[in-house]
């Protein structure tokens, strides 16, 4: 930009050479004389012999001057104690001279010596000069003043000690007019104009045609000065050359020192060295063939420029010129440099405090800048693009602080930042974007950066959109929109975006946030994932993952992650991170959150005060904490402390399942597919979590309806791995396996610490019970209760259907619904050696059998089923009363192997089968090999080959391999019979003996 400053101070080295030749002469009358055109020889000069004519009356004579002519001129300055002094103000010599005229008179080979303060300053030559000549008062020959002036050739040169030392100014052909308040200078409209400076940086400027306007007395407060280039102006300079093809016109307010110079018609300026790189924000490679080459292009140029005085070292004062504006007028203005290219209608540069570039302001309009910029952490150079509606401003902060800072003495290290440190400032619609990086904002963008760092600031209003894309083509675009501004910082290692007038980390909990952090809207999308609310946004970035904190006073924040199935709303604050597609480490807020995950139909709806995220597919919902934050939860109501969980689908089989959990807190796990796993579990206060579901099957009017209270309860709408399925039947192939495993995509409960289960099925009647771990399989339609080996505790489980009511008890219990085989309680544990005998205890409602009421304890496994009862080991059975308790008139069996036989259609017990039976009855006692009680008959069948032993009370005892009982009538048949011991002889009747 100094160029720029030169080619103004060179336009006005014309105007201030010709102030030191005309001085400050008082103004007289002028005559206006015309000079001679271009082209004139000394044919068209006069040639009469001319003269002053001196003589009285009819004395006429004339003097003529010929030769050699010498003028010098003086002026009279007035002292500060009144008195007077002359001092010369220049020495006109010329060679040869001759009149022309009446008074014009022609001078060859002219040097006029300019002098200031009386010190010779410059020099003026001209080949030729017509000028006014008169006499003084002692007669001699001298120049009239406010005269024309006619010169040729004129060439004026500074000397060394000038206030423009090393100035050369070539103007040929001119008209100087000398009027009464101003002095005109004229040259043809095709008269070549030549101005060489040879200061600090030698400086040629050329052109057609010069005009100039200049006062003759410059401390008159309306002094104006004013030159003119007709066309074709160009100026050239250290590698800078400045080209036009209009007008260049220069303006000078003279008292005040201000001026103005102005370029017209295809301007054009050119820098080798590229000082107009956007302030230093762009340092890519130039273009080949053009190595370090700016070119600014426009329709008009203005400049605005400030003259005063300077003392130098040596104490000698001298003009300073200094530019105060520079603006660059096209349709539209361009600027093309090595990195890049800026295009505006207008374009402004203002200077910092000691003349340096301090702004370039792009405006009047919509402008575009493209220039390039480092990448980030050592990667290739990015391409910066910013586009504004109104102006884009590039500031250099070192050119105002860092200029005041070492005129105050602060060391050059100390200033390093701020030398360091760049600034885009866009107006209007905006749109910014570097390398995969975007932004748009309707109030405008600032940008401020080091150079040769990472760090930066971004700072946008209005309604904003930004997006950030991955590395190398991979992955997602992070996209985030706001109506209320952002801010984005950038490190080596982050970057972190605030969306809003203030961050989240601005609102203390508690507190009531400002109503412009309530009112603003953001979302948030990265692929399918999609979050947004009204309040506050904080992103960061690391690499590819995405940290956030979301503030919502509202509660209106919903959160969409169809990757992960999961949908949040109600949110008042939520933190996590998005990794791609997925979420992790989520932390939310709510009053209460409500999450819903939908997979292929299952629908999971969750409302909870706080929800976190356990791992890439695990989300826990938790109830409000007992050390909860003073305000956090300020105004949930009470039935909205602990979290509802509430789950729709269908399963494979057609069947429709609703299940809602309550409890603690409760985990949800993606488990892959569209399965997702349920975990309530109690914490350690005495609260328990419940489940409650209902079961739809196609064809049934009434649904399953289940209940549980467990201190752990898990629902998988999947099969159980190998691992799961081990830990609750202690082998790889088990009973489970059997029936329950073939049911892929089927919803399993397991529940740990029962405490209450029970389950109502339209078909199967109703089922409850008590254990220590619960595996039910919807699939399978089976259920595993299992008790607790640590304490020797078994599971309890009691059924009651069709009139019947059984309890089992044992090891573990197996329940299946729609098979023969429905219930089997077993002695052993899983990962155990010790046996816990199972029990059967059976009651037939409204009936009184002789098996009716019973109770039995294996030492095997029990198995009851639709045709009835065995018990696969030792067993003791005995009858019980309707109440329960111990019936002294029934059946105590003691036997190796028993089974019961349900009559198919009524489920009553019509046979039991037992071997290696005693038999304790108060009508009968037995001791036989197999025996067989046949209830539909009222009979009991003993078969022994070593001999049944049969005890009727009042009878002797009998033995015999065969034995007919039938109680009812006390009637025995036996072949072979035998007493064993003396009894009294009743009368027995059929008998065959």
């Amino acid at each position: 930009m100094k160029r720029f400053v030169l080619f103004l101070l060179l336009a006005a080295a014309g105007m201030l050479a010709l102030h030191l030749a005309v001085g400050e002469e008082q103004p007289t009358r002028a005559n206006g004389k015309p000079s001679a055109k271009e082209g004139d020889d000394e044919r068209n000069e006069p040639d009469r012999q001319g003269g002053i004519p001196v003589g009285k009356g009819n004395v006429q004579a004339t003097v003529a001057q010929f030769g050699q002519f010498t003028h010098v001129g003086w002026r009279t300055v007035r002292d500060q104690d009144g008195g007077e002094h002359q001092v010369q103000q220049f020495e006109l010599n010329a060679e040869d001279s001759k009149p022309v005229g009446e008074t014009l008179q022609q001078l060859d080979r002219v040097a006029v010596k300019l002098f200031e303060d009386g010190v010779h300053v410059a020099d003026v030559t001209a080949q030729r000069a017509f000028v006014e000549i008169g006499r003084d008062a002692n007669g001699r020959p001298s120049l009239t003043e406010n005269k024309d002036l006619d010169l040729r050739d004129v060439v004026l040169t500074t000397l060394a000690g000038s206030k423009l030392a090393g100035l050369r100014l070539a103007i040929g052909d001119a008209r100087v007019a000398i009027g009464d308040t101003e002095i005109t200078l004229v040259t043809q409209e095709t008269q070549p104009v030549l101005v060489v400076f040879e200061g600090e940086r030698k400086t040629t400027l050329r052109g057609i045609g010069l005009r100039a306007r200049l006062p003759r007395s410059p401390k008159n407060p309306a002094a104006r000065g004013e030159i003119e280039i007709l066309t074709d102006p160009v100026l050239e300079t250290d590698g800078t050359t400045v080209r036009a093809r209009g007008r260049l016109h220069y303006l000078e307010d003279i008292a005040a020192g201000t001026a103005t110079m102005t370029v017209r018609d295809e301007v054009q300026l050119d820098m080798e060295r590229a000082d107009l790189q956007m302030s230093g924000l762009g340092r890519g490679e130039a273009s080949p063939g053009t190595p370090g080459r700016t070119t600014v292009r426009g329709d008009r140029f203005e400049g605005r420029l400030l003259r005063g005085k300077e003392t130098t070292a040596t104490g000698q004062v001298r003009q300073r010129v200094q530019w105060r504006r520079l603006d660059l007028f096209g349709a539209p203005a361009t600027v093309d440099m090595p990195d890049g290219r800026l295009q505006t209608k207008q374009l402004t540069v203002l200077p910092g405090l000691f003349g340096e570039t301090f702004q370039i302001t792009a405006h009047s309009g919509a402008s575009h800048l493209s220039t390039t910029v480092p990448g980030r952490r050592g990667e290739p150079a990015e391409t910066l693009v910013a586009d504004a509606e109104l102006r884009i401003h590039l500031i250099q902060p070192m050119e105002q602080a860092g200029a005041m800072h070492r005129a105050m003495g602060f060391p050059a290290w100390t200033l390093r930042p701020i030398a360091d440190t760049q600034i885009v400032v866009t107006e209007g619609r905006s749109h910014v974007e570097v390398g995969a990086r975007k932004a748009d904002a309707s109030g405008g963008i600032r940008v401020l950066r080091q150079q040769d760092h990472d760090a930066g600031v971004v700072h946008g209003f209005g309604d904003v959109a930004l997006e950030a894309r991955p590395g190398a083509g991979k992955g997602d675009p992070l996209q985030l929109t706001g109506n209320d501004g952002f801010v984005l910082s950038s490190t080596e290692a982050v970057e972190t975006l605030r969306l809003g007038p203030i961050g989240p980390d601005a609102i203390a909990p508690g507190t009531v946030p400002p109503a412009a952090f309530a009112a603003h809207r953001f979302r948030l999308r990265q692929g399918d994932a999609d979050l947004q609310g009204e309040g506050g946004c904080l992103v960061e970035r690391r690499g590819e993952r995405t940290d956030l904190w979301l503030l919502a006073p509202g509660a209106s924040i919903v959160a969409n992650v169809p990757a992960d199935g999961l949908v949040l709303r109600s949110v008042h604050e939520l933190r996590g991170a998005l990794l791609g597609r997925n979420a992790a480490d989520l932390r939310v807020v709510g009053w209460p959150v409500e999450l819903v995950t939908e997979r292929r139909g299952d629908r999971i709806t969750a409302r909870a005060p706080y929800v976190r995220q356990l791992g890439p597919a695990s989300l826990r919902l938790e109830k409000v904490p007992e050390d909860r934050p003073t305000g956090l939860w300020r105004g949930l109501p009470k039935e909205a402390w602990l979290p509802r969980l509430h789950g729709t689908g269908t399963t494979r089989d057609g069947d429709e399942f609703d299940v809602e959990v309550h409890g603690p807190h409760i985990d949800v796990h993606h488990a892959g597919g569209h399965t997702a796993v349920l975990d309530a579990e109690s914490d350690w206060t005495l609260l328990q979590p419940t489940v409650t579901a209902r079961l739809n099957r196609p064809g049934q009017d009434q649904p399953m309806q289940l209940s549980c209270r467990a201190r752990r309860i898990r629902l998988l709408p999947h099969v159980l791995p190998p691992a799961v399925r081990q830990l609750y039947t202690g082998r790889k192939h088990s009973v489970l396996a059997d029936v329950g495993f073939a049911s892929l995509g089927n919803p399993w409960l397991l529940l740990e610490q029962v405490t209450d289960f029970q389950l109502d099925d339209p078909k199967e009647g109703h089922l409850d019970g008590t254990c220590d771990r619960l595996l039910v399989s919807q699939g399978g339609r089976a259920a595993l209760f299992v008790g607790n080996a640590e304490a020797m505790a078994p599971a309890v489980v009691r059924r009651v259907h069709s009139g019947r009511d059984v309890t089992m008890q044992g090891a573990r219990v197996r329940v299946l619904q729609g098979t023969e085989e429905q219930l089997l309680a077993m002695g052993s544990f899983a990962d155990r050696d010790t046996f816990l005998p199972p029990k059967v205890t059976l009651h037939e409602l409204g009936k009184n059998g002789l098996l009716s009421h019973m109770q039995a304890t294996c030492h095997g496994s029990i198995e009851v089923r639709n045709d009835g009862v065995n018990f696969l080991g030792p067993v003791r059975a005995l009858g019980l009363r309707p109440e329960g308790d111990v019936d002294p008139e029934g059946l105590r069996i003691d036997a190796r192997d028993l089974r019961m036989v349900r009559h198919l259609r009524t489920g009553d017990v019509v046979k039991v089968l037992a071997k290696g039976v005693t038999l304790d009855w108060p009508r009968m006692a037995a001791r036989t090999a197999e025996l067989e009680i046949d209830l539909e008959r009222q009979r009991c069948f003993a078969s022994d080959p070593n001999g049944a032993e049969i005890t009727v009370p009042g009878w002797p005892t009998f033995r015999s391999p065969e034995v007919d009982f039938h109680y009812p009538t006390m009637t025995l048949r036996a072949p072979r019979l035998r007493a064993v011991q003396d009894a009294p002889a009743p009368s027995l009747g059929g008998s065959d003996r």
